[in-house]
């Protein structure tokens, strides 16, 4: 709705923005706006009704998912379950036992933490208080659980529990299959649990970090350490600011340690909206059944605000608004109005907005809290002129029928604005122009936080580095040193071979080309990243779905679902609907929100292996600094919600320190940091925005060669070949359908390894087309080349296999920063290098020169040592990464018994047949040379 405009008679972006804001909401309160809006929000109740009748569930569904568990389709049945726990009313017995049904499951399967929350969640969602035999087997099993995860005290709870409902149970009941199971677990500990004296438990307080040299007693800048200083000279002749050290500042020192006043995640469903923890397992609140949690002590922990949040989030409208911050930061603002200010006696006398608004500016600061930070985005009208005309528009718009919202369903104005004794009128313009200012604050000082979620459940890990080379070397069969003839007569390639390999590979017919897309996944770790919103697109969607009803299945679970088309062309469509069609579209969005968001976000586990995840912060402090492109300042989300902001490098006294508001040079192309930044108003001049747009990095490492103009590069700012006019997306989008069909063919050739030399074949041919398509830097290039490298180290072609990391370490060396190489291509470099080692150095097949091993052995080392580094950095737990430190045991050992053996055999000098392998080992140890210097 925030796309349908007010009707006005001076459209909003005419309006003088310094003029008070009550007079400007006034324009806006007329009978068109009000009707229109009520008619809107009458829709919404009645799509929500509709939706609510449509959602029925039946017993036969929980008892196919019941089916499917206890069977070989355990995954069907547990999407049915999932679907149960997050859409299935709570007052049906339907969701209860699709709770105890998944609880068991995931108990049978020892995920011990995801059956207590399942248990914990029937619990306080059962009405059966009387059905003792179930309660006794539910608290049972969590005792079990709780032992387990060694929640020793929880354990004793429930155990107690467990033992009073089992006292009431006839004897019958009590010697049950399941009963007796349970009772036969918790016999082996109860005595344990017994003799159990409780324990100090272990803090749940993070550690907090200090800036350098403490914090800064200024009140202009407080979270910024007293070795910067904040500098704004606001003269008419000139305009300046910016954040400076006062000394020099080590690399790694913080620079800044913040609490954000609001924070909203973009993906739903993925994980927990209030702690931000990511769950393979989510609930959604019982009586919205949109925002999601981790647990029931999450749920609990946020009522005292969703309460109130809970009705918006039901009908859509914060939804539709794109308003989650903004109304949850408006209820924080109301409660502690209503608490500290309109109780005041003054309050009770003031009888316009106009007077109220003045006083509320006019209040005591309360220093170091949080009322005081609320109370200073009212107290300090924001400068809506740096608001692009759309922005200040789309806030208008948002502020008066969340107005409405707040006036006619939530009564709000009643629960928190009682104490004034102002007609209404004035309470709601009163509101009104609270959020208006919130939201010109949010628009300002909110800053997206991007990364990577994995939606195919946590990270595998190996007990040692054994097991986790044992997984890979069980795929693929090594060729040994006795095979030699076999491997002649098998892995010779001949090049009419593989040219006619290559020509049959790439023959696309027209159903497999129907199913490819710009989007379809490479498997590839994407370096630069698209900035992309997936809760609004999933919005544009439904408005493409208006307009072409009869494509839902293509429009919103095709290839086309992340693919929208133009924001401004869908807005303009909207803004020409009549009075009548505005209804309808409203109508149709709505229902359709409601039909497919649980689908939707849902299937992004099934199509996607990773999600970008968009964490939207409002923090005031970041913006006293400066965007660059290539910042000195990293700024990084801790566990425990704080944003901290790290020196990235050593750091001189008096140059100014720079953060990137999202948009980075190594990470974006200039096309997608100008488009980035113009939302938030930055006109960037950074260095990194002086360099001609050719000359860019990451604008050559994403060149692809022309395939007519043989060995003509192509890169995005030149959209188009000079010499023939090819498009470069059209041939970037062939190349990826080639790279797709071929991997595709490689997974079924692999799994198991059925035809070892067709696999061989057809990887070679993957290798050697990705060096006639991609220039050498190219991401994709890279990524095929890494996983051939595997390929042959895993084949035990040890030889080669080192040839083609030499080279990829070269390629990298010269067009990326190192700080995205630590845990992307470094790490399946360090695969890579695990396997040769294991079948050269522990299996002794010995294909491979014992001074290329040592110097591959010092590279690995190189890049665990810079991963540790760099996890330090940015503050992430090295506890959760254990492996690094069994890794580097593991590489030192491996080093120790080369140099053994090189002792022991006098190593003789280099022969001329391992002269070259030589020269490739010194591109490899040239980093550990200049570390060390």
């Amino acid at each position: 709705m925030h796309r349908l405009p007010l009707i006005l008679s001076t459209p909003s972006v005419y309006w003088d923005r310094d003029a008070p804001e009550y007079a400007l909401f006034e324009n806006a309160m007329n009978e068109s706006n009000i009707n229109e809006t009520e008619s809107f929000l009458s829709i919404l109740d009645e799509a929500e009704k509709l939706a609510i009748s449509r959602k029925k569930i039946f017993q036969s569904q929980l008892e196919g998912a019941h089916r499917l568990v206890n069977s070989d389709q355990l995954v069907e049945g547990l999407k049915i379950l999932n679907i149960l726990v997050l859409s299935a009313p709570k007052e049906s017995d339907v969701f209860e036992q699709a709770l105890k049904i998944r609880g068991d499951l995931y108990l049978r399967q020892c995920y011990f933490q995801g059956a207590i929350n399942d248990f914990e969640m029937f619990l306080h969602s059962s009405k059966k208080r009387n059905d003792h035999s179930q309660l006794c087997e539910i608290h049972g099993s969590i005792t079990i659980a709780c032992y387990m995860m060694r929640f020793y005290d929880k354990a004793k709870r429930h155990l107690r529990s467990y033992n009073k409902y089992k006292a009431k149970l006839s004897q019958e009941c009590v010697n049950n299959n399941i009963l007796e199971t349970i009772n036969a677990h918790i016999f082996r500990f109860e005595c344990e649990l017994d003799d159990y004296n409780k324990v100090e438990s272990k803090s749940d307080t993070t550690s907090q970090e200090i800036p350098h040299l403490g914090f800064n007693e200024g009140k202009e800048i407080k979270p910024i350490p007293s070795a910067c200083t904040y500098i704004n000279i606001d003269h008419k002749q000139s305009k300046f600011s910016g954040v400076f050290p006062k000394v020099d500042l080590p690399k790694a020192s913080a620079i800044f340690l913040e609490k954000p006043l609001s924070t909203g995640l973009n993906v739903p469903l993925i994980q927990c909206e209030l702690c931000l923890h990511r769950s393979d397992q989510v609930y959604t609140c019982f009586n919205c059944r949109y925002k999601t949690y981790c647990s029931f002590d999450c749920i609990e922990k946020d009522q005292k605000i969703h309460q109130y949040e809970c009705s918006a989030y039901r009908s859509l409208l914060i939804y539709i608004l794109d308003a989650q911050n903004l109304y949850r930061l408006f209820i924080k603002v109301s409660m502690h109005l209503d608490e500290h200010i309109f109780s005041k006696k003054l309050f009770r006398k003031l009888m316009s907005a106009e007077d109220i608004l003045k006083n509320i500016e006019e209040s005591v600061d309360i220093e170091n809290s949080e009322f005081g930070f609320l109370m200073n985005l009212l107290r300090v009208k924001p400068n809506y002129n740096k608001l692009h005309n759309m922005q200040y528009s789309t806030l208008v718009v948002t502020a008066f029928r969340l107005t409405m919202f707040i006036f006619r369903k939530a009564n709000l104005i009643l629960r928190f604005y009682k104490k004034l004794r102002t007609p209404d009128t004035h309470k709601m313009v009163l509101v009104g122009v609270i959020l208006m200012r919130l939201f010109c604050h949010l628009l300002l000082n909110t800053f997206d936080f991007e990364y990577l979620i994995s939606l195919v459940g946590k990270k595998q890990t190996y007990k040692t580095v054994y097991d986790e080379i044992a997984e890979w070397t069980k795929l693929i069969t090594p060729v040994r040193p006795e095979d030699s003839e076999n491997k002649l007569e098998c892995y010779n390639l001949t090049k009419a071979e593989i040219l006619e390999s290559s020509t049959r590979n790439l023959e696309i017919s027209e159903e497999q080309e129907k199913y490819m897309s710009n989007f379809t996944p490479l498997k590839h770790t994407q370096l630069c990243n698209p900035i992309e919103r997936p809760l609004s697109i999933f919005k544009d969607k439904l408005v493409e779905l208006y307009f072409s009803p009869s494509d839902t299945q293509f429009i919103m679970y095709g290839y086309m679902a992340e693919i929208t088309t133009s924001h401004k062309a869908m807005s303009a469509s909207i803004a020409k609907m009549p009075s009548m069609e505005r209804l309808k579209f409203v109508r149709s969005f709505v229902i359709n929100f409601h039909t497919h968001f649980l689908n939707y976000f849902l299937r992004l586990g099934v199509s996607f292996s990773h999600v970008r995840q968009i964490l939207s912060q409002h923090c005031p402090t970041l913006r006293k600094f400066k965007h660059s492109c290539d910042p000195n300042v990293k700024v990084v989300v801790l566990d425990n919600g704080m944003l901290m902001g790290i020196a990235l490098r050593d750091i001189k006294k008096g140059e100014e320190l720079v953060v990137s508001f999202k948009a980075n040079c190594i990470r974006h192309t200039r096309t997608e940091r100008t488009t980035f930044l113009k939302h938030i108003n930055i006109q960037c001049q950074c260095k990194a925005c002086q360099i001609p747009v050719e000359k860019e990095l990451i604008n050559i490492r994403q060149g692809i060669y022309c395939d007519v103009c043989c060995g003509h590069i192509i890169t995005p700012s030149e959209v188009k070949c000079s010499q023939c006019g090819k498009n470069f997306n059209i041939l970037l989008l062939k190349y990826r359908k080639e790279v797709t069909m071929m991997e595709n063919n490689i997974a079924r050739l692999t799994n198991p390894e059925t035809d070892k030399r067709k696999l061989y074949l057809v990887n070679t041919v993957l290798y050697l087309r990705m060096k006639n398509n991609f220039v050498p830097s190219n991401e994709i290039r890279i990524q095929v080349e890494l996983r051939y490298a595997r390929y042959l180290a895993l084949k035990n072609f040890a030889e080669k296999s080192y040839q083609v990391l030499c080279e990829i370490n070269r390629n990298i060396a010269q067009y990326y920063n190192e700080d995205i190489l630590w845990f992307s291509f470094y790490s399946d470099m360090l695969l890579v290098i695990k396997i040769i080692m294991y079948y050269n150095v522990d299996e002794k097949l010995n294909p491979i020169s014992l001074y290329c091993l040592l110097e591959l052995c010092e590279f690995a080392l190189y890049i665990l040592n810079g991963q540790h580094e760099n996890l330090c950095l940015l503050k992430i737990d090295t506890l959760v990464h254990t492996e690094i430190y069994d890794e580097i045991k593991i590489f030192k050992k491996w080093k120790v018994t080369l140099q053994y053996t090189a002792s022991i055999i006098n190593v003789v000098p280099i022969s001329e047949e391992n002269k070259d392998l030589a020269d490739d080992a010194e591109n490899l140890s040239h980093l550990n040379k200049s570390s060390d210097n």
